[in-house]
C-alpha cells in the first residue's frame, strides 16, 4: 500500500476518548502514570468515528460492568494528527478498541467536549471563568437558563474547546455522534482492520495477545487472590472451631477438603478425628466454601497452574521476564504485598502442605 493511500485512510479516521478526567496539561495520562505502584493499565483506549458502547458484565474480563454514556469529557483526535505524535506507542487500532501504550500528548487540531458536569474542571484548569460561562448561558442552575445557546468555543494552544449548556436527557455519547457527523468523518467503516494494523506497523493486532493485557489481567488476579485470602483464614477458623486438626485426608489417604465433593464423604484429620462433609460444612457461607476450593486446590499435587494461591507469584516471575523493565518495580510491589498477607493470615502449617508455596514466598521480589 503506498504512503497516499494510507495518508487517505488515516484522514478518514478519528479517535475517540470519553473520560470523568480532564486532561491537564493536555495529556491523557494512563492509570499507571497517574498512580505507578497503584495501577498496572499502562494505555489509553480509543473508539474511531463512533463512541464506544456500553458493556455488560458478562462482556468484560473482570465481571464489571463498563459504562461511557455519562462521562464528563469527550475527547475527539484526527487520527492521522495522533498517529504523527504518537505513532510508535501504538499496539492495536480498531474501531471499537485502539490503543496506545503510555500517556498520550493531544495534538492541534483537536476537539474536546467539556459537558456540564465538567464546566468545575475547567474552571481549575483555566479553560473558562465563571463570568464567561454567565454571559453565554446566564444561571445554568437555573430554569430559566439560555437553552437556546448549546455552547460555546475556546481555542486554546491549538485546541478547540467546546463548553456545553445543560441539556436535558444528552450524554456525551449523543455529542460525540453529533461532533463526529459536524467535522465530517464517515460513521461506518469499511476497513479490513488486521491489514491496517500491519500497515502502520501497530505493535500487536489482537488486544489479548499483547503484554499490557497480560499485565493487567495479573494485577486484577492478585489483588483479587489477596482478598480471597482473608476469607481462607475465616474458613480455617471456623474449621478450627469445629475441632479439625489438618490436613483432612479422604478414605485413600490424599489430602482433601472435600468442599467440591457433590456426595457426602468421611474425611480424617491428622488426629484420627473422622468427619462428614454434609456436617462438616452445612452452615459455611458461600465466600468461605469458595475460599475452601481455591485452597484445596494448593493442596493439591496437580499441575502447577491449578495451584490456585501459588499461580500469582509463579506468574509474577515469568511477568517480570516478559514486561519493560519500568513496570518491574510496580509488579514486585503487588507480589510482595501478596506474599505478605499470605504469611500473616495462613498458618506455617497449612503453608507447608502447598507444595512449592513455602519457596514462592521466599523468593526476593
Amino acid at each position: 500500500m503506498s504512503n497516499s493511500q494510507i495518508k487517505a485512510i488515516l484522514k478518514q479516521l478519528i479517535a475517540i476518548h470519553v473520560t470523568d478526567y480532564f486532561p491537564k496539561r493536555n495529556l491523557i495520562r494512563t492509570r499507571y502514570s497517574s498512580s505507578p505502584l497503584t495501577w498496572l493499565r499502562d494505555t489509553v483506549h480509543f473508539s474511531l468515528n463512533k463512541p464506544v458502547g456500553n458493556l455488560s458484565a458478562l462482556m468484560t474480563g473482570n465481571m464489571t460492568a463498563a459504562s461511557w454514556s455519562q462521562q464528563k469529557f469527550g475527547i475527539l483526535i484526527p487520527f492521522d494528527k495522533l498517529y504523527a505524535s504518537c505513532g510508535k506507542q501504538l499496539q492495536s487500532i480498531s474501531e471499537k478498541d485502539t490503543y496506545f501504550t503510555g500517556d498520550i500528548l493531544i495534538p492541534t487540531g483537536s476537539v474536546i467536549l467539556i459537558l456540564p458536569d465538567g464546566i468545575q474542571d475547567a474552571f481549575e484548569n483555566r479553560i473558562t471563568t465563571q463570568d464567561e460561562v454567565f454571559r453565554y448561558f446566564g444561571d445554568t442552575s437555573s430554569p430559566a437558563a439560555k437553552k437556546d445557546t448549546p455552547f460555546f468555543v475556546k481555542k486554546m494552544r491549538g485546541i478547540e474547546y467546546r463548553v456545553y449548556n445543560y441539556w436535558e436527557d444528552w450524554t456525551v455519547k449523543r455529542l460525540v455522534t453529533l461532533v463526529v457527523k459536524e467535522l465530517g468523518y464517515p460513521a461506518n467503516l469499511n476497513l479490513k482492520w488486521r491489514e491496517v494494523n500491519k500497515m502502520l506497523d501497530a505493535g500487536f493486532t489482537s488486544h489479548d495477545d499483547h503484554w499490557t493485557s497480560r499485565m493487567e489481567d495479573w494485577g486484577e488476579g492478585i489483588r483479587s487472590m489477596e482478598e480471597e485470602v482473608d476469607f481462607i483464614f475465616i474458613f480455617l477458623k471456623r474449621l478450627n472451631s469445629k475441632g479439625v486438626a489438618l490436613p483432612l485426608v479422604d478414605i485413600e489417604g490424599s489430602v482433601c477438603l472435600g468442599v467440591r465433593s457433590q456426595t457426602n464423604r468421611g474425611l480424617t484429620d491428622s488426629k484420627g478425628h473422622v468427619f462428614s462433609t454434609n456436617g462438616l460444612y452445612k452452615d459455611f457461607s458461600r465466600e468461605e466454601l469458595f475460599a475452601g476450593n481455591i485452597l484445596e486446590q494448593s493442596l493439591l499435587d496437580i499441575s502447577e497452574s491449578r495451584r490456585k494461591l501459588q499461580t500469582p507469584l509463579r506468574e509474577g516471575v515469568i511477568l517480570l521476564e516478559q514486561v519493560p523493565d519500568r513496570y518491574h518495580k510496580t509488579i514486585k510491589t503487588y507480589a510482595s504485598d501478596y506474599q505478605t498477607k499470605i504469611k500473616k493470615k495462613l498458618p506455617k502449617g497449612v503453608i507447608k502442605l502447598c507444595p512449592h508455596l513455602e519457596e514462592l514466598l521466599d523468593l526476593k521480589f
